[in-house]
């Protein structure tokens, strides 16, 4: 009886082990099914985006990620596929969502093809470090640099500049200012202790080729050609990062030394800031967390910047990935950052911010400015994405509000009290900037100065 027992216990082992046999048999041949119809997804898929033939190849592909919705080469193909097609938001939401933890180098390399040929250099950069940080190779830093230099790009021209009674203009490759010298401010020896304001501009002998004007409280400044900073005026607090001046400056223009290929310029009446051509910011003076410093130092070793802004103590900075922070300049105690955006393309300052992000949506963090209802997403909504492709913004508000805005066809737009219409009054626009109140036309001829009600001042 205990013979039967065991022959019997044997029996449903081996048939237990056989119906286990099968089953797996069964899963395995399933999965090798599968596999298969995958691969020959995929392979189709290839065949038909080398072909260009990208509607059958989007089908293929698609057929391949319903067997396996994360493989990464159907992904990869079907983005490429949808970039092929012209439905390239199709093609990076892949790549930003379902692709965006991948570090094949592959991948990303194309992501970034992408990115440039649609022109989302914040983006492009971000995925610029991530190959960077995998593969430590010389072009794609060559890429990053080139890219943020053709941002920085929009920096070319500054001809004007105000600070209170002060003010700089070039024209006609001359330096002119205006106003108070009692510090030398305006370049010149001549009523050197005197607070007296001339009527208008009048040239000054500036020793090298001026390309860009700046002005703020006591202080005069000029990048010349080369990207060499010339200043005068105030600089007890080492505002050239040369140390403390004596107490009467002499009134002659000084070229700053520690600091090369500039390409905008920002200050208070103690501290001064330079973006150079890398799209790092350099700093001297006090009012930064330090006592003071007679020496230039790096804002940051980390980050890349493309624009730089000070208004009343306050510095404004626009970083490569499209963060825009600001901060006070005090002279007591270190501020801190405030971060206003995170995914900006530019940005204006006068008191207050106006910012454009990559989706061409316009925001700002005064609230009181009036939006073109046209000109809003929805009812209730407070953003605005203007019906034209924007290249540049300037935001009045200290005599009066207003939003300036240079579309793609040159055309300067004023948008005020809920409405918007074209400035007529100018024309061959190439940039503007918002300074003290007003807006800086740029124009091939030269500049004007609009104040918020669209008036040439």
């Amino acid at each position: 009886m205990k013979k039967m027992k065991t022959t019997k216990k044997v029996f449903m082992i081996v048939a237990v082990a056989c119906i286990v046999a099968v089953i797996a048999t069964a899963t395995a041949i399933r999965k090798i099914a599968s596999t298969d119809k995958l691969g020959e997804a995929i392979s189709l898929g290839n065949q038909y985006l080398s072909e260009m033939n990208y509607d059958m190849a989007i089908r293929s592909y698609t057929e391949a990620l319903a067997i396996n919705p994360v493989d990464k080469n159907a992904l990869h193909g079907l983005a490429k596929s949808y970039a092929g097609a012209g439905e390239t938001e199709k093609a990076k939401d892949i790549y930003r969502n379902e692709l965006s933890e991948t570090t094949d180098i592959i991948i990303l390399e194309d992501y970034t093809d992408l990115l440039e040929q649609e022109k989302d250099y914040i983006d492009l950069i971000i995925e610029l470090d991530k190959l960077i940080e995998l593969e430590d190779d010389d072009k794609y830093y060559d890429k990053k640099e080139q890219i943020i230099t053709q941002l920085l790009s929009q920096h070319d021209r500054h001809d004007y500049s105000e600070s209170g009674t002060l003010a700089i203009s070039l024209a006609g490759g001359a330096v002119n200012t205006r106003g108070s010298n009692m510090l030398g401010q305006l370049g010149t020896e001549t009523a050197l202790r005197d607070t007296r304001v001339s009527e208008n501009f009048t040239p000054v002998a500036f020793p090298a080729t001026p390309a860009k004007v700046y002005a703020w409280p006591n202080i005069t400044a000029v990048i010349d050609d080369n990207g060499s900073v010339w200043m005068t005026g105030n600089n007890r607090a080492s505002q050239r990062g040369d140390g403390m001046a004596e107490i009467m400056p002499d009134g002659q223009w000084t070229q700053v030394t520690g600091v090369s290929g500039i390409v905008k310029l920002a200050g208070t009446s103690t501290t001064t800031f330079a973006l150079d051509g890398m799209g790092r910011v350099w700093y001297t003076g006090e009012g930064y967390g330090e006592t003071w410093t007679d020496t230039w130092r790096l804002y940051d070793t980390q980050s890349r910047y493309l624009d730089i802004e000070c208004n009343n103590g306050t510095l404004s900075m626009l970083t490569a990935d499209g963060r825009l922070f600001t901060r006070e300049i005090w002279t007591t105690y270190s501020s801190q950052d405030y971060e206003l955006g995170t995914d900006a393309v530019m940005f204006s300052q006068d008191d207050y911010h106006v910012w454009l992000d990559s989706d061409g949506i316009i925001y700002t963090d005064y609230y009181g400015m009036d939006f073109p209802q046209r000109w809003k997403i929805s009812e209730d909504s407070d953003l605005m994405r203007p019906d034209m492709t924007v290249r540049d913004i300037a935001f009045v508000y200290t005599n009066g509000t207003a939003l300036y805005i240079l579309d793609d066809a040159g055309t300067l737009h004023r948008i005020s009290d809920g409405r918007a219409a074209p400035i007529t009054t100018v024309s061959g626009v190439q940039s503007i900037y918002s300074c003290r109140g007003k807006c800086v036309v740029l124009t091939e001829s030269g500049y004007a100065l609009l104040d918020a009600n669209g008036n040439i001042v």
